[in-house]
């Protein structure tokens, strides 16, 4: 059925960010299906809090786009309700605009990603990576913690040597998505009322 559009506006005007990552600052947002957008904070509208617009091409995708020469992050909610989801997804685009407007330049080579060997050994080291990472995570004792995180840079090291060139393209996608997903991850924390592990499955640390 998915969500009322005018209920979630009245939400989504107040989203705050800034305790998510320390000064991340919002580009302009917009929620949209496949009839309507509701456009938020963008300095071409600024009569009003959020603007009503007819659906159109530019809105496509889960994404950051320059709408109007602004950057604009925007999130189709066709299906979608859960007000979490729609936040933390919301947060993620939203993290991208921040990302542009620090002048990020750490984007990674696509072409290279083309070329990505699926090498068994790399997807067991891998898998073992996101498994020491979730541990780490997890322990509350320091000690213990640090030996996941020691296990982590082992399997990671590893992963260097094998891969040569494609590591970078890899290390620089979660070096511009890693963020995203982090302050994505939080903002549905924040709203959900499901426990920590659950939240990490559903994010998909037990892949």
């Amino acid at each position: 059925m998915g969500i009322n559009f005018h209920s979630a506006a009245d939400v989504l005007l107040e989203l705050d960010v800034e305790p998510l990552w320390q000064g991340f600052r919002k580009v302009a947002y917009a929620i949209y299906n496949s009839s309507e957008v509701f456009l938020f904070h963008h300095p071409k509208f600024q009569s009003d809090t959020f603007h009503q617009l007819k659906w159109d091409q530019p809105f496509v995708g889960n994404t950051l786009i320059m709408y109007k020469d602004h950057p604009t992050a925007i999130v189709n909610v066709e299906g979608i309700e859960d007000m979490a989801e729609i936040k933390s997804l919301l947060v993620h685009e939203l993290f991208h605009g921040f990302q542009y407007l620090c002048e990020e330049k750490r984007f990674p080579d696509e072409l290279l990603g083309l070329t990505y060997p699926l090498l068994e050994e790399n997807v067991e080291l891998r898998s073992r990576e996101r498994q020491c990472l979730r541990l780490a995570l997890e322990a509350s004792d320091t000690q213990i913690r640090d030996g996941h995180l020691s296990e982590f840079f082992k399997f990671r090291s590893r992963r260097k040597e094998l891969l040569g060139s494609c590591f970078t393209y890899e290390t620089r996608v979660e070096t511009i998505e890693g963020p995203a997903y982090y302050v994505e991850l939080k903002a549905y924390a924040k709203e959900s009322t499901q426990s920590l592990r659950s939240i990490l499955n559903l994010f998909g640390w037990n892949r």
